[in-house]
C-alpha cells in the first residue's frame, strides 16, 4: 500500500519484484516495481486500486483521478 495523504492509499498487486520498501518515501512517477502474474493469474498485469477508508469498503474507481 502506499500512502497518498489525505486518506488515500493504492494499492499494487501482482508484482513480481519490488523495488520499493515499507516506510520508504516515493516520487510521483517512480518505479514502484515489475508487474508479474503471481497467484491465480492470467499472464502478466498488475491489479491496482485506490483506497479511501478502512478495509475492502473504501475501494473507489481511479478514473476520475488519472490524467
Amino acid at each position: 500500500h502506499v500512502d497518498c495523504g489525505n486518506g488515500y492509499t493504492i494499492l499494487n498487486g501482482h508484482m513480481d519484484k519490488l523495488y520499493v520498501s515499507a516506510g520508504q518515501y516515493v516520487a510521483k512517477g517512480q518505479a514502484l516495481g515489475l508487474i508479474g502474474a503471481t497467484g491465480v493469474a492470467y499472464g502478466v498485469h498488475t491489479h491496482f486500486e485506490l483506497r479511501r477508508g478502512a478495509g475492502l469498503s473504501g475501494r473507489i474507481n481511479p478514473a476520475p483521478y488519472m490524467q
